[in-house]
């Protein structure tokens, strides 16, 4: 599993914000809670009936993050932020569907912060270059964040 992390939780938010590839990206599932006891937790799943979607994109859920942390960033937080890549997407790094679902995972408390990656096979017949694909570019969005904040 490709594990990248973070320094804070306000280099993660900071991450989050700076990749628009992430904004049309389906939201799995969203958990955040603040030492004081505020969480916000919210059922992202919905009822597409062109059956395209099975959640919100990133990008309508991305203001309520930045208002949570805005409201509470001055106490630990922890996150569970899970984001569904596109289908395209995967297709590109994946033309033989040999996985359904490319996730990127995120995490954080008042102890560790970073990201994972995750998918989900389609058979017992493996190959490893749509994962190394996908853990590339998820890489590369780091990458580049990492290089624009550091000037």
């Amino acid at each position: 599993m490709n594990r990248i992390d973070f320094q804070n939780f306000t280099q993660l938010i900071s991450f989050l914000n700076y990749v628009t590839d992430f904004n049309t990206w389906e939201t799995v599932l969203i958990s955040m809670i603040a030492s004081s006891g505020m969480q916000l937790q919210i059922n992202t799943q919905i009822n597409d009936p062109l059956g395209l979607n099975q959640y919100v994109a990133f990008n309508k859920i991305q203001p309520m993050i930045q208002n949570f942390f805005n409201s509470n960033g001055y106490l630990p937080i922890t996150l569970r932020l899970k984001l569904r890549c596109p289908d395209s997407l995967r297709k590109q790094m994946d033309p033989a569907n040999y996985y359904s679902d490319f996730y990127v995972n995120f995490y954080s408390n008042n102890i560790s912060t970073y990201s994972t990656i995750s998918f989900v096979e389609t058979s017992k017949n493996l190959n490893s270059t749509p994962v190394t694909a996908w853990a590339l570019y998820i890489t590369n969005l780091y990458t580049q964040w990492n290089q624009k904040i550091s000037y």
